[in-house]
Formats: structure tokens, C-alpha cells, sequence
């Protein structure tokens, strides 16, 4: 009885570590998304407009 408790708290901890994990590199992805639509789609606006002036 005593193995089955330890693990199923071992199982749930496993989990929320998944979880926070999960949550941590989801926020980090929005972030990044963010940064780069705010900052690299002027450059690639400014590279892509010199591109087709030089074609």
C-alpha cells in the first residue's frame, strides 16, 4: 500500500513538473514571437523592398 501512495505522488509530481515546463516554453515562444514580429519585420521589410528595387 505504502509503494502505491509514493507513487502516485511521484506520477503527479512528474506531471507538474511537465506542466511548468511546458508553460515556461510556451510563455518563452510568445515572447520571442513578439520580440521578432516587432523588431525583425521592419528589417525584413527594409531587405525584401531593397531585393525587388535591385531585381
Amino acid at each position: 500500500m505504502q509503494g502505491n501512495r509514493y507513487n502516485k505522488i511521484r506520477g503527479k509530481k512528474k506531471i507538474h513538473i511537465r506542466l511548468l515546463r511546458w508553460s515556461f516554453f510556451s510563455r518563452l515562444m510568445v515572447l520571442t514571437i513578439n520580440i521578432t514580429k516587432t523588431h525583425l519585420k521592419p528589417l525584413f521589410y527594409k531587405l525584401f523592398r531593397k531585393h525587388l528595387l535591385e531585381s
